[in-house]
């Protein structure tokens, strides 16, 4: 490790004296106060029933657009253009989409099981963390990629000049911060610490913020600040929460835990909590780091700056929906220029995210010219086509099996409907890869429990393999050992070709009281739509054992 990229921080690289909460009596000094700008957008998402709403809204009380989501958390690319949509609880893996602003009645599935992800300074690529690594998505090419380097690494964060990344690595409640350059390579570690949950260069990337936790030895997370030396740094700082900031001056960190907002001077040892009413959420303007506090009275949502009276009407929400998340963009060009481009349009008739079938040569509303010249307008960000079945594609069950078009047939009394097909074979009968790609596997928790995978393939489907055996060959003891559930030595990010060994039919989960089989879904990554397999598995060639070749040189023991 060169020595001009080492980190240190008070105490050393691991311990430090820990300095409890300092809450400030008032909220004077801990952040700008000016008031929100008259031309902005609040991107919110509003839980109604499982679905959440994305609603943009401006300034002069429109709804600029609107779709349908699932509940999760929303965030702006820095040049505004751009939101990520993070499906699921924070620290949590699941669906990651990209909306381009000014066509946001389409939507790309990043992946369907991301977590952590962090804009590029340019906006142009978005990484976060995957199965079994950091990955990048590139935007313009609509491409994800594996960041080589970054293997089992999470909670990525870019160095400010977008040249690099930082990212964690864990094992129990022992952590360490990594560095890896944007394009791959050697990572070279920066520090030892407890398990990181959040990373944060400064803005002149002299020091980098830390929110690590080790619940056997600290009650509650602590903030560390980590730099090229150790001259005015403070002790850590014990301060709930899971996501953080810089202020611009390099001298506050913004801790966010939920809905509330903590502002912390290290250097001074101070910590200033800005707690949210219910059903309110605060929020930073990044350009003037103001804080603000987004919430709703009387049917609609007001925007405005902590300590202030005034305060703007953004528009109402749905009925019956309830605020979960927003982030406050304050472009006024963007705004300015999507409300001119877009007509508005009531929140109580949002419209849903669609697939593009034939997407055509659109650009960009342009946006108002600035200091040293402008910028060429960007083509939106549209999801790949979706073809009508999967061609060419390997029969998943080796031999082939007995089955009968069930898709859309109601279960469970007509509580849900049916959404793959059960392909009726004997307990142990092969299944294996419908086409190349990447697995994920799901093994049941307990003894007798559901075991499953994923696989996500290279021509953009994603293959769902239900039910696989979970018992002792030859019993129904529910206690079959991982070679007769999986093909021996599959792991989460393994790479396979069409034709390889996966694992076997079953009848674990809620097929116990069936007879095995294999219930296999397809479904369209970039969208998260589900299709009926019928055709597919029609004109899938059917084989009588499994190929051979895997290479398991890449992935990791578990999901």
């Amino acid at each position: 490790m060169r020595g001009g990229r080492r980190l240190v921080k008070p105490g050393g690289l691991v311990s430090g004296v820990v300095v409890g909460l300092m809450l400030a009596a008032s909220i004077a000094g801990a952040w700008t106060r000016e008031a929100p700008s008259e031309k902005g957008l609040v991107a919110a998402l509003a839980r109604s029933g499982d679905a959440a709403q994305l609603l943009l809204l401006d300034s002069a009380g429109r709804v600029v657009r609107a779709g349908e989501f699932k509940p999760g958390r929303v965030f702006w690319s820095s040049d505004g253009r751009r939101l990520a949509i993070a499906a699921g609880a924070e620290g949590s893996r699941g669906p990651l989409w990209i909306v381009d602003t000014f066509h946001p009645d389409t939507a790309w599935m990043v992946h369907p099981q991301a977590s952590g992800p962090a804009w590029s300074p340019d906006g142009r690529q978005l990484a976060f963390a995957g199965p079994d690594g950091i990955m990048i998505g590139d935007l313009a090419a609509r491409a994800v990629t594996p960041l080589r380097g970054a293997e089992r690494g999470y909670a990525p964060s870019w160095e400010p000049g977008a040249a690099a990344l930082v990212f964690a690595r864990a094992s129990g409640n022992a952590g360490s911060v990594w560095r890896v350059p944007a394009s791959g390579g050697t990572p070279e570690r920066l520090a030892m610490c407890a398990r990181p949950l959040a990373l944060a260069w400064s803005p002149f990337h002299d020091k980098l913020a830390v929110l690590e936790s080790d619940p056997e030895r600290m009650a509650t997370p602590r903030l560390s600040i980590f730099a090229r030396s150790s001259a005015g740094l403070a002790s850590p700082i014990n301060v709930q929460g899971t996501a953080i900031r810089w202020s611009r001056d390099g001298e506050t960190v913004f801790v966010r835990d939920g809905r509330d907002l903590r502002c912390i001077r290290p250097t001074a040892r101070s910590v200033t909590e800005v707690g949210a009413s219910a059903g309110s959420i605060v929020l930073e303007d990044r350009e003037t780091d103001a804080t603000l506090l987004l919430r709703p009275k009387g049917g609609s949502l007001e925007l405005a700056a902590i300590g202030q009276s005034d305060a703007r009407t953004l528009g109402s929400l749905p009925d019956g929906a309830v605020l979960i998340d927003a982030d406050w963009s304050r472009s006024a060009a963007l705004a300015e220029a999507i409300a001119s481009a877009t007509p508005p349009r009531p929140p109580a008739a949002p419209t849903p995210v669609t697939i593009v079938q034939h997407p055509q040569a659109v650009t960009d509303p342009p946006l108002r010219a600035q200091t040293g010249g402008s910028e060429e307008p960007e083509a939106p960000i549209v999801p790949p086509i979706m073809p009508p079945h999967v061609s060419p594609m390997i029969f998943p069950v080796c031999g082939g099996a007995q089955w009968s078009d069930s898709y859309g047939a109601a279960r469970d009394g007509g509580r849900r409907q049916h959404r793959g097909q059960d392909l009726m074979a004997p307990k142990m009968r092969p299944v294996v890869a419908a086409f190349d790609g990447s697995i994920v596997l799901r093994q049941a928790s307990s003894p007798g429990g559901h075991h499953w995978l994923m696989l996500i393939g290279d021509n953009g489907w994603t293959a769902y393999y239900m039910h696989l055996n979970n018992d002792t060959p030859g019993t129904d003891d529910g206690m079959a050992s991982l070679d007769k559930v999986y093909a021996p030595g599959l792991m989460t990010g393994a790479r396979v070709r069409a034709g390889e060994l996966l694992g076997f039919v079953g009848d674990s989960g809620n097929a116990e009281e069936t007879a095995p089989h294999l219930h296999f879904e397809l479904m369209w990554t970039a969208t998260g739509a589900f299709v009926n397999p019928r055709d597919s598995l029609k004109g899938a060639t059917s084989i009588q054992a499994p190929l051979q070749g895997r290479s398991l040189s890449t992935g990791s023991s578990g999901p």
